[in-house]
Parts: C-alpha cells; structure tokens; sequence
C-alpha cells in the first residue's frame, strides 16, 4: 500500500513506506527465547520434578486436613464410648444400690451418702456434673445440689431414654434452666442412660465429661495417621520413582525424536519444493516464453501485412501469455525463493508481500533506511524464512483482510532489529496451540526450532478475534 491509501498491482518491486508508530500494549508469549540452544525444545524434566513435588505437597495437604478431620471423628466418637462405660460404671457400682426409696422421697442422709460415693469417683473418671430425673423432670439428685427438687421439661432425647430405655450420648453445650448454676460454658460430652431404683423405678440418669479430653486423643490419632500417611507415601514415591524417571525420559525421547522428523520433513519439503520449482522453470516457463515470443513475431507479422485487427488479437493473446508467465514466476518465488545472502532486505520483503497482495490482501511494508545493512549474511534468510510461514499462515487460516511486514530497529535498543508481522485476521489462542499442536500443523514448532538454532528471539501476540502479530528480534552481531 502506498502512502495515499492505493494498493500498487501486482508484479511492481515498490516497497510501501509505512510509518513505523508504537505498537499498543499486548499479552507476548515465547516462543522462541534466543538463546542458541542448539536443538529443539525437548520435555522439561526440571517442570516435571516441580510439577510433581508440588502435586506431592498439595496431597500431603489434603491428607493431613482429612486426617485431622477423621482424627477427630474418631477420637469424639472413642470419647462417647468411654463417657458411655462411665456412665454405665457410674450406674451399676454407685447409684443404683443407692438409689432406695429415702433417696427418692429427698432424705438428706441418703443424699449425703450418694455424695460421699460420687465424689470420690468423678474426678477420676473426668465426670463434671450428673444428675438423676424422675419421669416428670423431678431431680432426685444431682452432686449440685441446688437442683435437687426442681422440675424441669423433659425433651424428646430425654423421653426416649425413659420410654425405651436406651442409652443417648452427644457433644452439647450446657444451655437451659437446670444448667443455670454451671459455672463451666465450654463443649460437654453428654450421655442420657436409664437407671433404676431399688423399687424398680425406671429413672433418668445424665453424665457430663470435659470435652477437652477428647482434644489430647484426638492429637495423638492425627499424629498416628499422618505418620502412617507420610510413610506410606514416601514409600510409593520411592517404589514409582524409577517407574516415572523411566516413564518421563521416554516421553522425552519421544517428543525428541517427533520433533527431529518434524526438522526432516521441512528438509524433505524444502526439496521437493525445489525440485517442483525446477520443473516449472525448466518446462511450462520456457514453453510459456518461447510461445510469447512466436505469438509477438506473428501479431508483427500480421500488422506488416496490414492486418492490424488479427494483429490486435493476437497482441491480446500475448498480453495473457505474459500474464501466465508472470503468474508462474511469482509461484517459483514462492515455491523456492532464490539466493538470499546479501540480498536487499527491501526487495526481500517486497517479494514475500506480494503474493498476498495477488490474493486481494491489503498487504503494507515498511523497511527501516539502513537497517538491512545491520543484518548478518545469514539473518536475511532467517527474516525471509519467518516473514515467509507468517504470511503464508495470515493468507491460508486468518482470514486477514490487511497484513502488516515491520522492520526496524528496537526502541532503546540500537544492536537489535526487531521483525513485525501483524494481520486483523481471526487470531488463536496462543497456549493451547502451543501446548496442544494440532495433527499435521507442524509450522509453530519449525520455527521455534529454526530461531532457537539461530540465537533470534520470537514471540506472538494473539486472541480469538484480536489478530496475530508476531515479533522477530536479531542482535545484528550473532550473524556476523
């Protein structure tokens, strides 16, 4: 495009000069670091060991919060079990024998005598407070003895017991009017057994334990399991161990020798690209030539004898044939580009623009004054071999309808020179083409490895729908 908008036809040599400007602000990935590696990039067994240990840590993790969650599972459900053999313990060896008909009609002897005994034994068996109900909610005895006397609503729990004389244990705060004397506020572990008198009176029995006692238990459960976790882990890691490094090195091997056909099947391209060029060039263009030229010396013919109608339409007939010609030259260029050493970047550029701009592409170029003469003898095929697949790729999947060729120095930078090939076509999505190539679509991958092999840097802007611009950097010095 030249600089009042017009698009030059096809087959001119000029190369548009299009102001350089600041390119906006985009999200670049890598694709090639420039580095002279010197091969392809193979599997990254460093990400690999990190992905790994990082994977280990996050299931140590989830190990020790699922442990501790069913440590203390176990231990609340190993403390309801060990509060429900002190109640029963409580029940059978200190109240029930003294459960007689004095202690239900509220005697303070017999209460004193069921004092003496229970105290002795709650401590010890880490018992905070008991009670004992009548049917109605009358408490007959309790080791607070406030409560002795009072009446209070049973609950459903609470009827259960009495009614089917089964034995009810949870984890409870002390809330409600019979616990208004407590001074304790914190978890209780709850058990509700039946017990019965010595007149066979079947009467409510309620045991309170610290809840804190279930913490120590549950601690040392944790530790157990995430000890036996630990271990067990530590040994599958150390029986897979081998299993994986075998496992990661044969995808290594596997990805090298994928990427090693991918370097042969461009070598195997390139040839065949140049045998079908030479074919062309050596067959169809000097037929196409000679038959030019015969059809010129007749239309001369044909007006010397004044046949200036037959001339004319013969002379058209040569225009289409120089057409052809100029059609079949533009496709050997393409086919099989000629010697690039020492070649002028200008013409270089111009030549790769112009196919596109045969397709109906609005392709522009804008080559720096003198930055050619930066680039080493091998840079210029290098820009020609990146410029080449970028372009063919906006032309083929971009559905682009304007491509931008920029050469310049870097801003800041005056030992670099940065290549940008920029196109408004339907872009991609950079990662998951990088990280998931699709089958037989091989060009990505060739040049990475080609400007990794050349110390060049090259990365890639692009998004569903934004466009692509690709981004070439050259120390100018690498080349010389």
């Amino acid at each position: 495009m030249t600089p009042d908008g017009s698009v030059p036809a096809s087959g001119t040599s000029q190369t548009p000069q299009i102001p350089p400007g600041e390119p906006p602000e985009r999200e670049w990935h890598v694709v090639a670091r420039g580095d002279r590696d010197g091969g392809a990039p193979t599997t990254d067994l460093r990400r690999l060991v990190v992905a790994g240990v990082a994977a280990v840590a996050v299931v140590l993790l989830v190990v020790t919060i699922g442990t501790a969650s069913v440590s203390r599972f176990l231990a609340e459900r190993d403390a309801i079990a060990n509060g429900t053999q002190t109640a029963d313990l409580l029940a059978a060896a200190a109240i029930e024998p003294r459960l007689t008909p004095t202690l239900l009609a509220g005697a303070s002897t017999a209460l004193d005598e069921l004092d003496e005994v229970v105290d002795t034994r709650l401590g010890a068996l880490g018992v905070i407070r008991l009670k004992i109900f009548t049917a109605d909610g009358t408490v007959v005895y309790s080791d607070e003895r406030r409560l002795v006397g009072q009446r209070f609503d049973l609950g459903a729990v609470e009827r259960a017991v009495l009614d089917h004389g089964v034995t009810r244990a949870a984890v409870t705060t002390p809330e409600g009017r019979e616990n208004e004397f407590e001074a304790f506020r914190g978890r209780l572990l709850e058990i509700r057994r039946p017990v019965h008198a010595t007149t066979g009176q079947r009467l409510l029995l309620e045991v309170y334990g610290d809840y804190a006692q279930i913490e120590p238990r549950a601690a040392g459960l944790w530790r157990t399991f995430v000890a036996l976790e630990v271990v067990g882990m530590l040994a599958l890691l150390l029986l897979l161990a081998p299993v994986l490094w075998w496992l990661v090195r044969r995808l290594a091997e596997a990805q090298r020798r994928r990427e090693e056909a991918l370097r042969a099947s461009v070598v195997a391209s390139d040839a065949e690209r140049r045998r079908l060029a030479g074919t062309l060039h050596d067959g169809p263009v000097q037929e196409l030539t000679a038959a030019s030229l015969t059809v010129a010396a007749a239309a001369d013919s044909m007006r010397a004898a004044g046949q200036e109608q037959r001339a004319a339409t013969v002379d058209e007939a040569g225009v289409l044939v120089r057409r052809g010609i100029a059609s079949l030259r533009t496709l050997l260029v393409e086919l099989y580009p000629p010697e690039l050493r020492g070649a002028d970047l200008d013409d270089v550029v111009d030549d790769l623009v112009e196919p596109l701009r045969s397709r109906g592409i609005a392709a522009t170029a804008w080559v720096e004054p003198g930055v050619g003469a930066r680039l080493g003898s091998e840079q210029v095929p290098l820009v020609h071999r990146v410029a080449r697949e970028c372009l063919r790729n906006a032309a083929t999947h971009s559905q682009a309808a304007h491509v931008s060729v920029r050469i310049a120095r870097a801003p800041g930078h005056d030992d670099r020179v940065v290549v940008e090939i920029a196109d408004d076509g339907k872009g991609f999505d950079v990662r998951e083409t990088m990280r998931y190539p699709r089958e037989g679509h091989v060009g990505l991958a060739v040049l990475a490895d080609t400007c990794r092999r050349a110390g060049a840097r090259l990365e890639v802007a692009s998004a569903p729908g934004s466009g692509t611009v690709w981004r070439l950097t050259l120390t100018p010095e690498a080349g010389r």
